[in-house]
C-alpha cells in the first residue's frame, strides 16, 4: 500500500512540475518566435522595433484576420491593464500590420485583444486595450496585414505592463549569528 501511495505521489508531483514550467527567458537580442509555442519571455519590449518579413504563415486560434507572416513576443504582465500599439512604416503594399494578445497559445485572444488592421492602413497605428493579470504570461502576435512586409514599432502604455512585477515583499537583510 505504501509503495502504491509513494508512486502515486511521485507521479502527481511530476505532472504538476511539467504543467507549471514557464517558457524560457529570451536571450539578449533574440528575435521573436515564428510560432506561439516557441515564444520566449522578454523582460521588456516596450519600444521594440522589428519587421514582418522573414516569418512563415502559421495559425492562431480565434484570430480576427488571416495570418501570413506572424511573429510572437512573450512577456509576464506587470500591470492590470495595457494598451498595445503597433505602428508600421516602410510597408511594401501599404497595408500595415495587425496584432492580437493571447494568454494561452491554444485559446482565443483575450477579450478586446485583437485588431485585424485594414487594407491600405499602413499609415494608421493599430491598438488593443486589454485587461491583464499581473504575474501571468501573455503572447503578443504581430502580423503583416494581407502578408504586407513592414517595419514596425511596438509601444505599450503603461510601460510597466510588459515588465514582470517584483517578486514578493522586500524583507531586508538576513539576520542571525555569523558562523565561519
Amino acid at each position: 500500500m505504501l509503495r502504491k501511495l509513494s508512486l502515486s505521489t511521485t507521479l502527481f508531483f511530476c505532472a504538476l512540475q511539467a504543467h507549471a514550467q514557464l517558457p524560457p527567458a529570451c536571450a539578449p537580442g533574440e528575435l521573436p518566435a515564428d510560432d506561439c509555442g516557441n515564444a520566449c519571455i522578454y523582460c521588456d519590449f516596450n519600444g521594440y522595433t522589428g519587421m514582418t518579413s522573414g516569418y512563415t504563415p502559421g495559425s492562431a486560434p480565434g484570430f480576427c484576420g488571416s495570418i501570413e507572416n506572424e511573429q510572437w513576443l512573450g512577456f509576464i504582465a506587470g500591470a492590470s491593464s495595457a494598451t498595445f500599439t503597433a505602428t508600421a512604416f516602410n510597408c511594401i503594399n501599404g497595408n500595415g500590420v495587425q496584432i492580437a494578445l493571447y494568454a494561452d497559445c491554444n485559446d482565443v485572444p483575450v477579450p478586446g485583444g485583437c485588431n485585424g488592421g485594414a487594407m491600405g492602413g499602413a499609415n494608421n497605428p493599430v491598438s488593443i486595450n486589454v485587461a491583464l493579470t499581473p504575474g501571468a504570461n501573455y503572447f503578443l502576435l504581430i502580423d503583416g496585414y494581407g502578408g504586407d512586409q513592414c517595419d514596425f514599432t511596438i509601444t505599450v502604455a503603461p510601460p510597466s505592463a510588459v515588465q514582470a512585477p517584483p517578486l514578493g515583499n522586500v524583507i531586508g537583510a538576513i539576520q542571525g549569528l555569523l558562523t565561519l
